[in-house]
């Protein structure tokens, strides 16, 4: 993936040192630039990568969003909080009908 490469803030080497003064194709640009300003990530329908990867890079070479976009003004905070708050609780629920690893493994060798 270019973005790891160019976005790196390593210099250590004359590896990394080329990147840093490479050009970056217009389309990651404005990929990057939206996603430093608002954390927005804009995806075409040929891109080999999906958002969880994209934010896995960007935030593994240091990059997060400076703010965030304007459609998040517009929803309820309460609202926003709750759903938060009945997402955390169900996983909760969900975590505590798994088995342990132990019991897993055991498990495993009575088949």
């Amino acid at each position: 993936m270019v973005t790891h490469y160019c976005t790196s803030q390593r210099t250590d080497s004359p590896f990394w040192q080329d990147w840093q003064s490479r050009n970056i194709r217009p389309s990651l640009q404005t990929k990057l630039a939206l996603y430093r300003s608002q954390g927005r990530l804009v995806r075409n329908d040929n891109e080999l990568f999906g958002s969880n990867s994209w934010h896995a890079a960007l935030s593994g070479v240091g990059m997060f969003p400076l703010g965030y976009g304007p459609v998040v003004d517009a929803t309820n905070a309460d609202e926003n909080k709750q759903y938060f708050k009945n997402v955390s609780e169900s996983l909760a629920h969900s975590v505590k009908q798994l088995l342990t690893h132990d019991e897993y493994l055991e498990r495993l060798k009575t088949k």
